[in-house]
């Protein structure tokens, strides 16, 4: 409705200038500013001249104007008129094809999308989406893979690894920020787990506590990456995109790291083992990680 709005203005104000631009002409025609332009259409002996009202624009029109382009009629007028109204053309035309394309892109017309108010920023304001990018083809391979394995082994099914990165993850939240590992074994590799320990027991000498609040991770936030069943043994890595409140307190309770209001919002890239008889998490990457980048890489899985 809005454009159909712009456009009938825009032919309205068309017509508009259509009608100036007929009446500058003339107002040049019997101004009398010399030359054969001038003298073609003044009443000294000019039947055009004459018709529009005795010689003067003035009189021409008093005398009854009539707003049609001069080519019509023959002349050096007919000239300029016909290139006022190819210019009109031309805006009338642009106007209405960018009204149609770009009308509800907003912006420059370069599909800008609004940011939902709801959606998660990066630390520069940027909006953070779960996109596969350039790590499609290894999740589209990734899925054939475990897909295969899973018709012989149950444990690769879909269901199960991602309900196992879920529990994982949020065990691992609640016992990092109760400070106990206790029940590590369950969950971690041996290697992972001594060293979280030794990372926990190094904070409490120094009566720190890293708070972890309110984790979040979604099934949909869940992307497989890489996965591996051989005589070497079994693996895979998940991609997961989530958020929670992160931050550091003292013994007193006050913040000394991270912000205490502030939702966080990470990718990391988790990487689990089948080891006695369950799948147990070895190691967590960073997206700048040069295991991450091989990972993106189908031709070295």
């Amino acid at each position: 409705m809005k454009i159909k709005v712009k456009s009938m203005s825009v032919l309205g104000a068309t017509a508009l200038c259509w009608a100036l631009a007929a009446t500058a002409v003339l107002a040049r025609g019997g101004g009398g500013r010399g030359g054969s332009f001038s003298r073609g259409f003044s009443g000294g002996g000019g039947s055009f001249g004459r018709g529009i009202g005795g010689g003067s624009f003035g009189g021409g029109f008093s005398g009854g104007f009539f707003p049609f382009p001069l080519f019509f009629f023959g002349g050096g007028g007919g000239i300029f008129s016909l290139i006022i109204l190819l210019a009109i053309a031309v805006f009338v035309f642009r106007f209405v094809v960018r009204s149609r394309y770009f009308g509800n892109r907003g912006g420059s017309g370069r599909n800008s999308q609004p940011v939902d108010p709801g959606q998660p920023l990066d630390l520069e304001g940027r909006p953070i989406r779960n996109e596969r990018g350039r790590f499609g083809p290894a999740i589209n391979f990734t899925r054939q893979n475990m897909d295969y394995y899973a018709q012989k082994f149950p444990r690769w099914d879909w269901g199960v690894v991602t309900g196992r990165v879920h529990q994982v993850f949020y065990y691992l939240q609640d016992a990092w920020s109760r400070q106990d590992l206790s029940q590590g074994a369950e969950y971690l590799t041996p290697e992972l787990l001594a060293d979280y320990q030794g990372k926990l027991a190094s904070m409490r000498s120094r009566g720190e506590r890293n708070v972890i609040r309110d984790p979040d991770l979604n099934a949909e936030n869940i992307d497989f990456v890489h996965s591996r069943l051989d005589a070497d043994g079994e693996e895979f890595v998940a991609r997961i995109f989530a958020s929670l409140y992160d931050y550091t307190v003292d013994a007193s309770g006050r913040v000394i790291a991270g912000e205490e209001d502030n939702r966080l919002y990470f990718t990391e890239f988790w990487q689990f083992v089948w080891q006695d008889e369950q799948w147990k998490l070895k190691a967590i990457y960073q997206e700048d990680s040069l295991e991450a980048a091989r990972w993106s890489r189908v031709d070295e899985q």
